[in-house]
């Protein structure tokens, strides 16, 4: 039961008068900064961007709580939501906790205090405002975004005879390119593919298609996976043929780190990770290769639409006395910032989320230097809006991800074919939607933990700390 916790905002609470009583007012933000949420190091940082925020002014004192991955924040702000405890003013939360943030009903829609806030204004990225709008609110406030890139050793490249300017756009140019490199190396060193659901779900909305009905859950609540179709179908035979032709580096299900560890030691040409983790990789990679970043590879067959965006966003709570309220948001309005935008990015891997700043003299220097970190912008911005590049939108998708990883898993274990591991996946996942929604709404309503597979790579979860 939910005690009567989880009832309705008061109007009052909702379109708030954003002045701040006399302070320092304390609040307290739950970050996923560790292993499976931004990574340590990313993590590290951010604690010292709200010191910053702490240190700039006298009216909020923020309180961070590093709660490490995504899921271990969620369930524990439902911990605390379910008990009748405390509840933190922000949560920082990753992009599939979206539906399960609304479902709460304890959220205060960003939406509502930027209304409330005369002559703010924020240009979020299109793509990014497309994500977190539901019900035609922004609903939370973008923080992390990111993407899935293509890393790869420029090195290795030239020392196999490839083109290390041109990096393989398409699944057959990936495996051309491993042709040549496995020749020339032997089996396992071309490529780097985690065995994560995430990378299944970009390469659907590569080809422009959905991950599940109602438009992604878009035009309403989802109650069917559409995974299990020809695109997905053929995501998965690609996926295959990688390991069953030697050109991947074998590695177990929802394993990051053993991709990772293989490309920074120099042992594979190319590997995929998030852009949350190109400060890592830079750092790591210097005075030991030249590294290459590159858009993720998608079906050539296919017309290019572009990737979904990926990372976290921060939510404010609504049960506080509203002056504990107004805090919260301006401390989100800070991690909004141009500033902030501007210092966040350079200082991690993940993308700003603002058009001015993405235009802003600072970062058209800082890309020109490092060229690299302003590819995953160029490839979102590359990405055609639609109801595929905004996203899925439920509640039981870090669910539906696991799914994939175990048919994934069946097709290279020769225990089934694609086609029969997806709707395999695809009948459990419509089940546990079905049983969802069903509560949903109900006085026997709680919402269901996150379970996903944590690995210690930087930003590495299996529900994707990405």
């Amino acid at each position: 039961m939910r005690k009567g916790l989880i009832g309705l905002l008061l109007a009052g609470a909702l379109l708030v008068s954003l002045g701040v009583a006399q302070g320092p007012i304390t609040i307290t933000f739950f970050l996923a900064g560790g292993s499976g949420g931004l990574g340590a190091t990313n993590g590290r940082f951010a604690e010292q961007f709200v010191q910053s925020f702490n240190d700039s002014q006298n009216r909020v004192r923020v309180e961070v709580v590093n709660n490490g991955s995504y899921n271990n924040n969620f369930n524990t702000f439902r911990a605390n939501l379910m008990a009748g405890a405390a509840l933190p003013h922000v949560v920082h939360q990753f992009d599939l906790g979206t539906q399960l943030m609304i479902d709460s009903a304890v959220v205060v829609p960003v939406q509502d205090l930027i209304d409330a806030t005369p002559g703010f204004n924020i240009p979020l990225h299109p793509a990014l405002a497309n994500y977190y709008t539901v019900g035609g609110k922004l609903q939370s406030m973008p923080f992390n975004s990111s993407s899935p890139l293509l890393y790869y050793n420029k090195d290795i490249f030239r020392e196999v005879g490839l083109d290390p300017e041109n990096p393989p756009r398409t699944w057959a140019e990936v495996r051309a390119a491993c042709a040549v490199v496995v020749a020339a190396k032997g089996p396992g060193t071309c490529i780097g593919w985690p065995l994560v659901g995430w990378f299944f779900e970009q390469q659907l909305a590569l080809q422009g298609a959905l991950y599940a009905n109602n438009n992604n859950g878009r035009t309403s609540r989802v109650t069917e996976v559409a995974f299990n179709q020809a695109p997905g179908v053929a995501t998965v035979e690609f996926i295959a043929s990688l390991f069953n032709d030697g050109y991947a580096i074998p590695s177990g299900a929802g394993d990051w780190d053993t991709p990772d560890n293989a490309f920074l030691a120099g042992q594979t040409a190319m590997t995929l990770e998030s852009t949350s983790c190109l400060r890592n990789f830079t750092n790591q990679s210097a005075g030991k290769f030249d590294l290459g970043v590159a858009f993720l590879p998608y079906n050539g067959d296919a017309t290019y639409h572009g990737i979904v965006p990926g990372g976290g966003s921060v939510w404010i709570i609504g049960q506080h006395p509203q002056e504990e309220i107004n805090a919260a948001w301006e401390f989100v309005q800070f991690l909004a910032s141009f500033e902030g935008q501007t210092t966040f990015p350079v200082n991690t891997g993940y993308f700003p989320t603002r058009t001015d700043v993405q235009t802003s003299p600072q970062l058209t220097e800082f890309y020109a230097q490092n060229p690299n970190f302003r590819i995953a912008l160029d490839q979102l911005n590359a990405s055609i809006p639609s109801f595929a590049t905004a996203g899925g939108l439920f509640a039981e998708f870090p669910a539906a991800r696991n799914l994939i990883i175990e048919a994934e898993q069946k097709v290279l274990n020769s225990q089934a074919t694609a086609q029969e591991a997806l709707n395999e996946a695809a009948a459990k996942a419509n089940e546990a939607i079905s049983q969802y929604n069903r509560l949903v709404g109900s006085a026997d309503f709680e919402a269901p933990e996150v379970v996903g597979k944590v690995n210690t790579a930087e930003g590495a979860v299996d529900t994707q700390g990405n």
